[in-house]
């Protein structure tokens, strides 16, 4: 088998990816704000290629106020601005760690699944053998394998 990845933190390594997390969570938890998927569904969005594009208007709304709709307050749209600004690194950098850690406990389970399978299958070979002990260890196995659900025996109907 193929062993990609033997992934572990030590006690000191594991204190500190917590306390840094702890840390994120107090300082920017209160922050976010959550949509529902209907609300990112419905929301225009700002892209890599509209930035350009909206810091461009919020210089021309500083230098052309005449034209910024009434309805549109500077002050947000400044407060927005800079807040995009802000996050985009952040959400990069934060988006880079989630992608890496689910890529990799991805390919660790990949890799712990496909060794359990090996073993449940030298169980099951070995309780056909009649080999003492594998009968009990498949049975206990066989009613947690994720696999199939296997058809009960059909009762006749009177």
């Amino acid at each position: 088998m193929n062993d990609e990845v033997s992934w572990n933190l030590t006690p000191a390594e594991q204190i500190e990816v917590d306390t840094a997390i702890a840390t994120l969570q107090r300082v920017l938890g209160p922050k976010f704000k959550h949509l529902t998927p209907q609300d990112r569904q419905e929301r225009p969005k700002m892209g890599d290629k509209t930035v350009a594009f909206v810091e461009k208007v919020l210089e021309y709304a500083e230098s052309h106020p005449q034209f910024l709709p009434p309805y549109v307050e500077h002050a947000a749209l400044v407060v927005d601005v800079t807040g995009v600004v802000a996050l985009s690194p952040l959400a990069h950098a934060l988006s880079a760690l989630a992608v890496g850690a689910e890529d990799t406990r991805m390919l660790a389970g990949s890799e712990a699944y496909t060794a359990a399978l090996a073993y449940y299958q030298s169980v099951k070979t070995a309780a056909r053998r009649k080999i003492p002990g594998a009968e009990a260890l498949y049975r206990d196995l066989a009613e947690r394998f994720p696999g199939a659900p296997r058809k009960q025996p059909q009762t006749p109907t009177p």
